[in-house]
């Protein structure tokens, strides 16, 4: 019987091609935005009982069972209001900024030659389960792997009009960040606070520092900015330091977060992007207590998960990834370990 084989393999080979086209095809792999926890069970309700025998009623109407699954609310800001995300990318930093109708990538997260792609792994996932359908420009704080490593892996699956990276910089970009650029998105002010025009390349200390205002607050994205850049933004434009919200540069090391600067914030809340059980042991713990002092609720992404953070009308609200969706397996909840580092009441939690 080897014909009855080559006329099987015949037909596959018919069929190969037009798989191979669908397989190709946009419409292959379809992404929704993250949906409640009850979509997926009302969508296996309604599946299952229109497996049920005919006759049985309400089979139209069970259809609907499907849309808080196909049709999730995507949580945008409104207009004049701002969505911070702290991606937990490990040991690196990704922030992504939303408006009402626009996007900003800061920084992509680490990668490694054949190895962990936090663009691949982190990035992406998060840019799609938010509902993120393009990306309006990206801002690469500086060349260090852990915050540019992930750029191509995003690149390719969100293509970016524009690259912002420090003159200098490592990292291929399409235009510079310098102290002095504005622009305004559905009415919120974004300004670039550093590096200053003709400033040679210094790796973190050229980091895009970029602050986001709306009417009511505002938040500081200092990338890894040591005390020396610290000290020279205080200098020159102290007003600009006052922030309700900051990533606290170089994943709290203990060459940044200088006390004068930590204090001219006046910051409600502290982010820290850094690695769980990571070699640098960020954040330090003096800097977390420094940031504590000064009146901040310090969250890190090793024990909390992602972050969310929301500025407009209703004030600062957050949400924290880990303590919202916990899962049994989850390493760090079973060490008690996620937990905030100080904590302020005052921060609504929706």
């Amino acid at each position: 019987g080897p014909w009855c084989w080559q006329a099987a393999a015949w037909c596959f080979d018919l069929l190969w091609p037009v798989l191979t086209r669908i397989a190709d095809s946009p419409l292959a792999m379809l992404w929704l935005p993250e949906a409640r926890w009850f979509a997926l069970p009302l969508a296996l309700l309604s599946a299952f009982w229109l497996l049920l025998p005919r006759g049985l009623p309400g089979k139209p109407l069970v259809l609907l069972l499907w849309l808080p699954l196909l049709l999730p609310a995507r949580e945008l800001p409104a207009v004049g209001a701002v969505e911070l995300t702290v991606i937990d990318v490990g040991q690196g930093l990704s922030v992504l900024v939303r408006t009402a109708h626009h996007s900003l990538l800061y920084d992509m997260g680490p990668a490694v030659a054949d190895g962990y792609d936090a663009g691949e792994r982190a990035v992406i996932p998060a840019l799609h389960g938010l509902g993120v359908r393009h990306l309006d420009l990206a801002m690469v704080s500086h060349g260090d792997n852990d915050h540019a490593g992930g750029l191509q892996a995003v690149a390719s699956v969100f293509p970016i009009p524009q690259v912002w990276v420090p003159a200098g910089s490592p990292t291929h970009g399409t235009a510079r960040c310098v102290a002095g650029q504005q622009w305004q998105w559905d009415g919120v002010r974004f300004r670039v606070l550093h590096p200053a025009e003709g400033m040679p390349y210094l790796d973190n200390e050229s980091s895009c520092v970029l602050r986001i205002e709306t009417a009511t607050d505002s938040a500081l994205l200092a990338g890894d900015i040591g005390q020396y850049v610290e000290r020279k933004l205080l200098a020159e434009q102290p007003a600009s330091l006052r922030n309700a919200v900051v990533i606290v540069p170089h994943h709290g090391s203990a060459g940044s977060s200088d006390p004068g600067f930590v204090s001219a914030t006046g910051a409600r809340l502290a982010l820290v992007s850094s690695g769980a059980d990571n070699r640098f042991r960020h954040p330090r713990e003096a800097v977390v207590r420094r940031w504590c002092a000064a009146g901040a609720e310090v969250l890190d992404t090793s024990r909390s998960g992602a972050l969310q953070v929301w500025i407009g009308r209703q004030g600062l609200q957050l949400r924290e990834r880990r303590s919202d969706q916990p899962r049994l397996w989850d390493a760090v909840q079973r060490r008690g370990q996620a937990a905030g580092l100080c904590y302020a009441p005052e921060i609504l939690r929706p």
